[in-house]
């Protein structure tokens, strides 16, 4: 059978247009519609070698933070041996060679590794062979390093630049010999983001930093929830301001009012001083107890079943045990809320926007526009934060729709309020557990019911399988502890009246809570150490049938080593012996579906209904770390968005509408509230694996068992409540 990682691997190969069984030509009309640049080496449409030594690489994969840009420069250029501070990194827009410019899913650099090297491996190949026959040797003798190619036996040296019109007159290959790990430069490297400095010196340009020829600004105000339509406005406040009055031009979107004018302050005053009324399209209002309501009575149906071995659990079983684990809703709150800038024309379209789904969002636009998509250009700027959040063009969708209106270039700002409640959100998910437990307090008998939303019921009904949703399941049917009988199940809850979307490590989030609180449960009931009970349930590799005829895999032994690693950075055994009251520790595990292992441990202090965080280790195999610097990163970040989310974030609706609106109500951990942070890295594995979604779903349960450890409340609904 054909497992997850080939099956990845074969369609980043496909979708990256990097099929390595033909020759790539020169990119034509690459991204300035124009032709090869005059004697440029330009063996495939992602690279581009100057006579005067310049390399030039493109890469389809946004930078939102998680350094890629850096990662898979690491990447290509040690392959091809260029010199770094010869290159230029471009981010492809959605003209012709380039398509599928998507970035999500953990998958930007595992889904990389082979195809990207292969292709700077084959041009290399052809800077070596344009060496070996100006010197006349074998190319064998020829090397190429730091932007030059180097004869091993005589040491004479020559540039790229040097090479190129010698090597663009030779044929190509498609499998050259990839270069051996013991001859990186780049890779395993911690390297800072190669555009540092330009950020740091405010040349980085984000989307809200950009302007054209003619450009308005605006802003908008959006409807409560999904399906209500525009019905009418009120204006008199804005009037009451003449000044400001006289500067606005409204746009009626069917969904939505736009508030135009020349500057982008006056757009989002003014935004404020109109009443919009809007039209409902049920009499039934969103709230919290409605939304409870759908929740349970998902719980009462029987579910699909995701994976099941021999028996289910009976209820008449002796030494049962039954919980239930909660998540709510939740907004991404990335510090760069939605913004775009786009341009229609008669027959064409241009958009710049912090979107992870360039080339969809070219689709939608098109579609939208009745244009071919080759009329249609979107630019993907620098994301400040992503999230899964700017998966959705609902933004872009909103500059085009006025642009088209007004027949001007318009640059929309929504602000922090209208995307938390006006956005897109993680679902809200409940899984019901129930255990029979042998005579030793290990799990004979597992049954766990899952229920939530779907994020993909809308747009993407490929990923789905006999019913289920494979996003609803992650982390819930590879479950990786042994259980002679275990039945899991998910049920489907049809929710249109919420927008949703997949969120940092989506669904893994509400199952790994689950199920390493569980593991916490019944370790305690059966009077052992939560760490030694999980190792004894770790006795053999994880392998069920996936979707798209794939498997997952979970190998227990590198699960077993980031748990007993972390521990040992904490000092596990020792601590927990000599634990004062109110001081606790918890640990917690995951293995992410792009074959990266998490253990963290949290450290708290608890005095009452106040919690503070003191320490958290993390131990990550990360197979091949490009960056380790970047790995670490993004796993610091994952810790804060991890805490944030367990201490203090939930979405509520009331009337219809969300409570919350900004920070204030839907906070993120602040400085002082930062804990001490240990992280240590696993790297030898052949590959590398996604690090962005598999650092984040085992922090939450750790940190509710080091509160449990410290207090004895359990919590099993987050965020945490000590009531």
């Amino acid at each position: 059978m054909v497992t997850r990682r080939r099956f990845i691997t074969a369609s980043f190969q496909l979708a990256l247009g990097l099929s390595l069984s033909a020759y790539l030509p020169p990119v034509r009309g690459k991204q300035l519609g124009t032709a090869p640049a005059a004697g440029s080496l330009e063996p495939n449409i992602y690279l581009k070698v100057l006579p005067n030594n310049e390399v030039h690489f493109w890469v389809k994969k946004a930078e939102m933070g998680q350094h890629v840009h850096t990662a898979l420069t690491q990447i290509a250029m040690d392959e091809l041996g260029a010199d770094l501070k010869q290159v230029r990194v471009h981010m492809a827009d959605t003209r012709s060679p380039f398509s599928n410019i998507f970035t999500g899913a953990s998958w930007s650099i595992p889904g990389h590794w082979v195809p990207l090297r292969q292709l700077m491996a084959n041009a290399r190949f052809l800077l070596e062979s344009a060496a070996a026959q100006i010197w006349q040797c074998p190319k064998e003798q020829c090397l190429a390093i730091a932007g030059e190619v180097v004869h091993q036996l005589g040491g004479q040296r020559l540039s790229f630049g040097e090479l190129v019109s010698v090597a663009r007159q030779l044929s190509a290959v498609d499998n050259a010999p990839l270069r051996p790990s013991k001859d990186y430069q780049y890779i395993g490297t911690n390297m800072g983001r190669l555009d540092t400095n330009q950020i740091v010196t405010g040349q980085a340009q984000y989307a809200a930093d950009l302007s054209v020829d003619n450009m308005l600004c605006a802003s908008i105000v959006h409807p409560p929830l999904p399906g209500y339509k525009l019905k009418g406005w009120d204006i008199s406040r804005l009037k009451a301001d003449p000044r400001l009055y006289k500067q606005v031009e409204l746009v009626a979107l069917e969904n939505a009012l736009a508030i135009v004018c020349q500057h982008q302050w006056p757009a989002l005053v003014a935004k404020d001083k109109i009443d919009v009324v809007w039209e409902s399209p049920t009499d039934t209002a969103v709230d919290d107890v409605w939304l409870q309501q759908q929740m349970e009575y998902a719980l009462a149906q029987p579910g699909i079943v995701c994976r099941q071995q021999e028996s289910v659990i009976q209820s008449s079983d002796a030494h049962t045990f039954s919980a239930e684990y909660y998540l709510p809703f939740v907004a991404h709150v990335p510090m760069e809320p939605p913004v775009a800038l786009a341009s229609v024309f008669e027959n064409r379209a241009e958009v710049w926007a912090p979107t992870q789904t360039a080339s969809q969002a070219q689709s939608e636009i098109a579609q939208f526009l009745n244009l071919d998509a080759d009329n249609v250009v979107v630019h993907t700027t620098l994301i400040g934060g992503g999230f899964g959040r700017k998966l959705k063009n609902d933004f872009v969708m909103d500059a085009v729709r006025i642009s088209q209106k007004l027949k001007r270039p318009i640059k929309l700002q929504w602000t922090r309020e209208n995307d938390i409640k006006n956005g897109f959100l993680r679902p809200y998910g409940k899984d019901r557990v129930q255990v029979a437990l042998d005579e030793r307090g290990y799990p004979s008998n597992l049954d766990i019911k899952a229920a939530s939303p779907s994020i993909l019921a809308k747009t993407d009904h490929q990923h789905f399988k006999n019913g289920l949703d494979w996003s609803a399941v992650m982390g819930l049917r590879s479950i990786p502890y042994h259980v002679p009988n275990l039945r899991l199940s998910h049920q489907l809850i049809d929710l249109p009246q919420v927008n949703l979307v997949a969120w940092r490590g989506t669904f893994a989030n509400h199952h790994c809570f689950a199920i390493e609180s569980l593991m916490d449960e019944l370790a305690y009931l059966a009077r052992q150490d939560p760490l030694e009970y999980r190792l004894k349930l770790l006795q053999a590799d994880t392998k069920v049938e996936h979707f798209l005829d794939s498997d997952i895999e979970i190998e227990h032994k590198k699960l077993k080593r980031v748990l007993t690693k972390v521990a040992d950075m904490m000092q596990w055994k020792t601590r927990k012996q000599a634990s004062q009251p109110g001081t606790g520790l918890g640990i917690a595990c995951h293995c992410y579906d792009t074959h990266a292992y998490a253990a963290h441990i949290v450290e708290v202090e608890v005095a009452g209904q106040n919690i503070k965080v003191k320490k958290v280790a993390c131990a990550f195999d990360v197979g091949v770390a490009i960056n380790p610097d970047g790995v670490r990163a993004q796993l610091e970040g994952s810790i804060v968005f991890g805490l944030s989310s367990a201490l203090y974030n939930e979405i509520h609706f009331e009337n219809g509408a969300i409570r919350e609106s900004n920070f204030h109500d839907h906070p993120v951990l602040r400085h002082h509230e930062m804990p001490e942070i240990d992280i240590h890295l696993f790297t030898d594995g052949d590959t590398p694996a996604g690090v962005g979604e598999c650092g984040l779903p085992s922090v939450s349960p750790a940190l509710t068992n080091a509160i449990f450890d410290a207090s004895g409340i359990r919590v099993r609904s987050l965020p945490v409540k000590l009531v």
